[in-house]
């Protein structure tokens, strides 16, 4: 009877302790997933940098330490009339990443760049660099490069960015005989290469130009080849004798 009634009450008190604690544990998980969550609430996740050098324009997309982010997706548009893009390229920070560089919406032509992985991103580091050209028109303008975050996730949880639409600018200034139209440069290149064949051809006769148009090397040529005939020719003549 004693044991029987010492087992029953070893149940019932594991059966309070788990009253006690299971609660406390959920309401701890829970506390922490929230905190996860809105730990960095309207706070900058993701900083943008736009830079320029002469025709060459760079967009750094980085995000920021204590992030805790695990996957994304954002995109980048620029003024198509003044910008081209070039090249763009990961910072292979995440297990999957993906670039879709024929992105277009509302009429604007850019990229997107989404990433994901398993575990929460604590460092700081870059998502991707995007490099630009900058026509010749853009000579002297600011040009602007727009940065949209779309989608931010903390595993399952939705985050809320400080900024979800950015704009970067900065001047351009081309340097002299640089980025010039195709046909432009091509019509220089014809000219330097007409100019380089007359002067091929007037150092051609001779070393210091004398005011003489003819040719006196190449008649010294031929008349030194006619020699060497006459010679060949007599000596095959004398042979036959």
């Amino acid at each position: 009877m004693r044991k029987s009634l010492s087992i029953v009450t070893g149940l019932l008190c594991c059966f309070l302790l788990g009253q006690n604690l299971l609660p406390a544990e959920a309401a701890q998980k829970i506390e922490e997933t929230q905190e996860a969550g809105t730990a960095q609430e309207g706070k900058d996740y993701v900083e943008t940098t736009l830079e320029a050098e002469d025709a060459d324009v760079t967009l750094t997309v980085r995000i920021r330490k204590e992030s805790q982010i695990t996957s994304g997706r954002i995109a980048v548009y620029c003024d198509s009339d003044l910008l081209e893009l070039s090249e763009a390229k990961t910072g292979n920070l995440w297990e999957t990443e993906d670039v879709n560089d024929k992105m277009t919406e509302d009429g604007k032509k850019g990229l997107s760049y989404a990433w994901a992985d398993t575990g929460r991103q604590t460092e700081e580091g870059t998502l991707i660099t995007v490099s630009f050209r900058a026509s010749e028109r853009a000579d002297g303008q600011e040009v602007s490069v727009e940065t949209r975050i779309l989608e931010l996730y903390s595993e399952q949880t939705v985050l809320s960015p400080a900024w979800k639409k950015k704009t970067d600018k900065v001047k351009i200034h081309l340097e002299d005989g640089r980025d010039k139209p195709d046909n432009e440069e091509s019509n220089q290149e014809e000219a330097s290469e007409e100019e380089d064949g007359e002067s091929g051809e007037q150092k051609s006769g001779s070393g210091v130009q004398t005011g003489d148009d003819t040719n006196l090397a190449g008649w010294i040529l031929t008349a030194f080849g006619a020699v060497l005939v006459i010679l060949d020719a007599g000596r095959k003549v004398k042979n036959i004798n």
